[in-house]
């Protein structure tokens, strides 16, 4: 079927983003072919106020598996 299906429902309007005010941290592969983060990750961290966007270079749409050091120690950050 048509993937605008599956997706549609999950996506969050402009003032939904805007009303997230903790913080965030998006990590995102620069190569990622599928999500390009220009499209997804960036509109994101545009949107909502607290977002860290952490894009990784040499690294497609798995950043946890293709970068795990980088992406754990972001995290750790994040977690603390």
């Amino acid at each position: 079927g048509d993937k605008r299906d599956l997706i549609e429902p999950t996506v969050l309007g402009a003032e939904e983003l805007a009303a997230v005010t903790c913080p965030v941290s998006i990590i995102h592969g620069a190569n990622d072919l599928a999500f390009p983060q220009e499209q997804t990750a960036a509109v994101l961290a545009r949107a909502m106020p607290r977002v860290d966007l952490h894009v990784l270079a040499r690294c497609g749409h798995g950043p946890a598996f293709e970068r795990p050091g980088t992406f754990l120690g972001i995290a750790l950050d994040f977690f603390g």
